[in-house]
């Protein structure tokens, strides 16, 4: 059988995928149908600098330099450790942030969801 060979910059592009995804699939879940449109573009800065700490703290953890085929348990412990580094930095500045609490809610759970998948 023949081992899958993925380049680290597609997993870098599926974490800017999934942090996208992960928002608006919270913003789906908590809002009406009607008001989905309007309120993915207020959240769309919110987005654009949720996926740049991500990307920021997982460059910096050197995930991206890691061949997750023969990862190590220290790596993958790294890579928890940096999720969770990413996850307190984003909800931090959703706080520091001048928005509604609502929006607050809502990094708190895209957060959830993007280090779920």
């Amino acid at each position: 059988m023949k081992e899958i060979n993925i380049r680290n910059r597609y997993l870098f592009l599926a974490d800017m995928l999934i942090c996208a995804v992960a928002y608006c699939a919270s913003i789906f879940v908590a809002f009406p149908v009607s008001s989905f449109v309007p309120i993915i573009t207020g959240c769309l800065p919110r987005i654009c600098i949720t996926a740049l700490v991500y990307w920021i703290i997982f460059t910096a953890c050197g995930m991206y330099k890691i061949d997750w085929v023969h990862a190590s348990f220290q790596e993958c412990i790294n890579l928890a450790k940096a999720s969770v580094a990413a996850f307190m930095i984003s909800i931090l500045l959703s706080i520091i942030a001048p928005d509604t609490h609502t929006y607050i809610k809502l990094n708190l759970v895209a957060n959830c969801g993007s280090i779920a998948l």
